[in-house]
């Protein structure tokens, strides 16, 4: 019986090298975002545990007022003290704040950073998941 020819082996060029490490960092990266977001709904649960009454009370009236105005959309906080000014405070003051809080659900609604922007941090209040 006459043998059939086995193909030629592939060999296995750089660019498949790297589309293989290309497809493994994105997978890495979507690994670590996942993780990060669990992490962040964890934190979340105890920062409000953590939080002062000032604090607290601080967030049960701010955020009610941006997520009316906001309606979920990013925002500055500079453009939040353009909506409601509050003598002796800065955006930076109020950005330490917001940073401070992250996370925390207060009646319902908690704050989240999103990212930067021209080295402005950008944030959203949004309906906090359920603690069921």
């Amino acid at each position: 019986m006459p043998r059939s020819a086995a193909p030629e082996p592939r060999g296995v060029t750089l660019e498949d090298v790297w589309l293989e490490v290309r497809a493994l960092r994105q997978e890495g990266a979507a690994l670590r975002e996942l993780l990060s977001d669990l992490l962040d709904e964890r934190r979340g649960s105890d920062r409000a545990a953590r939080l002062s009454a000032v604090d607290r009370e601080a967030l049960a009236m701010l955020l009610p007022l941006v997520f009316e105005a906001r309606r979920g959309q990013a925002f500055l906080a500079s453009e939040v003290l353009s909506m409601m000014p509050a003598p002796g405070r800065s955006a930076k003051s109020l950005g330490k704040f917001l940073n401070r809080v992250a996370g925390a659900a207060i009646n319902g609604l908690s704050i989240e950073r999103l990212g930067q922007e021209s080295n402005r941090v950008l944030w959203c209040v949004r309906i906090a998941p359920d603690e069921s």
